[in-house]
């Protein structure tokens, strides 16, 4: 017999995998965003650079001319498609119901959205300019939009780019009008 509370546990969690390992400074780190229902990865976000020239995706962007996307990577994570990447953390960020769970899966979708339509500029680390803006400011950007605090344990890891949230002030998601079946309808259409 099964335990029913273990069969709808639904989780997001933060994904942190080390990219660098960076002179008197250490361990630079990207974060994910998973979604899990069970134990089991649904689909994860990750901010990359990708090339304005051809599309394509920018495994170490350091021109400035690349632009930040968010990618969603349906039943898999970046430990999966970027093996050379070692997975250094797995924070749940929160257990939620079905509903409340659908609902910043939704909100969080159009936090993406919102990020890939302003053709941003991918800033790696930034400087005296510019901040950086990053895959972290966009893990740290869905995080905010969904009303998920970023749990301590990330923060206190040192990514570039995670201070940073790229919404605009007082941005509302239009998914929170939506009822339930509504968001289903809309994640579904928008989740490979």
């Amino acid at each position: 017999m099964s335990d029913n509370k273990s069969e709808n546990r639904f989780e997001i969690a933060i994904r942190s995998y080390q990219v660098a390992d960076v002179p008197l400074v250490g361990r630079a780190v990207h974060n994910e965003v998973v979604f899990m229902a069970n134990g089991q990865t649904m689909f994860s976000m990750n901010g990359d650079a990708y090339s304005r020239q051809t599309g394509a995706l920018v495994e170490r962007s350091t021109s400035g001319q690349d632009t930040l996307r968010v990618r969603v990577l349906d039943g898999q994570t970046l430990e999966q498609i970027a093996p050379n990447y070692p997975m250094v953390g797995n924070t749940v960020a929160a257990t939620l119901d079905k509903e409340e769970f659908v609902r910043r899966m939704a909100r969080g979708v159009e936090a993406a959205q919102y990020i890939n339509g302003q053709n941003l500029n991918y800033i790696i680390v930034g400087g005296p300019v510019s901040e950086a803006q990053n895959s972290n400011s966009a893990a740290s950007t869905i995080m905010a939009a969904m009303g998920t605090p970023m749990p301590a344990q990330v923060q206190a890891q040192w990514a570039p780019g995670q201070a940073r949230i790229m919404l605009p002030e007082g941005w509302k998601p239009t998914t929170d009008t939506m009822t339930h079946e509504q968001r289903v309808a809309y994640l579904a259409e928008r989740i490979p």
